[in-house]
């Protein structure tokens, strides 16, 4: 939490939506401030550990958690420890799971109805982290550390540079961020299998008017590089000819495998504190 920019405020603790009413357990509450929204964000998040993916049971547990964050939303500001917090609308389930299978999950996502929900409640966003991510950027972060985190532009919202990383890039796996001796640093989870994948990196380059120092891919293989590298070089003469959105001659494929994952516990380490 603490290598993303996010304070986790308070763990394992019991809240109530109202008084006299059953209790819900939280795994963990923690809160980030937006820089875009210029306000602190609390996040309700859950722990999935040796939990194995299945997609109704994801299904599920989004709705499930979904729903508590509804409920549980106008409560935050009221502990101690949320009192500067202005808005609660996330949730977060971390899920630690062998076998693995991304493409699974990323189904069971597509088809998910948010179920149980009034209008007035929804909409609560949920986000979803599996061990590609936890283990992509436990990786990419040993490589090259963050200070600052970029919020890419949207509608009319220019781009910011910020503590915090935004968690909806980290879920999506295409992550930007700057170490401390200011190198700047794209970090894409995915193994990028389709031939457009990869310039395609450009134009988030130039989208999001950064000149990027390093490219690091957690999932791409090393032969699949080599049959791309010919092409990347094109692209990434062709991106040095603009002022801003440059990429560097080269990208860092990691080739991470999901097969043989150990525990989020042993794993991640540090990196989730």
């Amino acid at each position: 939490m603490r290598s993303l920019g996010w304070d986790p405020l308070c763990r394992n603790v019991d809240m109530y939506a109202r008084t006299n009413e059953q209790s819900k357990g939280v795994d963990l509450l923690a809160a980030f401030d937006d820089p875009q929204l210029g306000h602190r964000q609390g996040l309700i998040a859950e722990a999935k550990i040796r939990h194995p993916l299945q997609g109704s049971k994801v299904r599920t547990e989004v709705a499930i958690l979904a729903q508590k964050v509804a409920q549980l939303a106008s409560q935050v500001p009221r502990l101690d420890v949320g009192e500067d917090v202005h808005v609660t609308q996330l949730g977060l389930i971390v899920y630690d799971a062998h076998p693995f299978d991304p493409e699974k999950l990323a189904t069971a996502l597509s088809v998910m109805q948010p179920k149980g929900m009034t209008r007035a409640e929804w909409p609560k966003t949920v986000l979803v982290v599996g061990p590609d991510t936890l283990i992509g950027l436990a990786d990419a972060f040993s490589k090259a550390e963050p200070k600052r985190f970029f919020w890419p532009p949207y509608d009319r919202t220019p781009g910011k540079w910020a503590h915090a990383a935004p968690p909806w890039q980290v879920t999506a796996g295409v992550l930007a961020w700057r170490t401390h001796d200011r190198k700047r640093v794209l970090w894409l989870r995915d193994p990028l299998p389709h031939d457009d994948d990869l310039p395609s990196v450009c134009a988030i380059a130039h989208d999001w008017q950064i000149n990027f120092d390093r490219i690091i891919c957690s999932s791409l293989s090393r032969d699949r590089w080599a049959t791309q590298r010919t092409r990347w070089e094109s692209e990434a003469k062709k991106a040095k000819r603009r002022q801003v959105g440059n990429v560097p001659n080269q990208v860092e494929p990691r080739e991470l495998s999901w097969d043989s994952l150990t525990p989020f516990v042993d794993r991640w380490g540090k990196e989730a504190t």
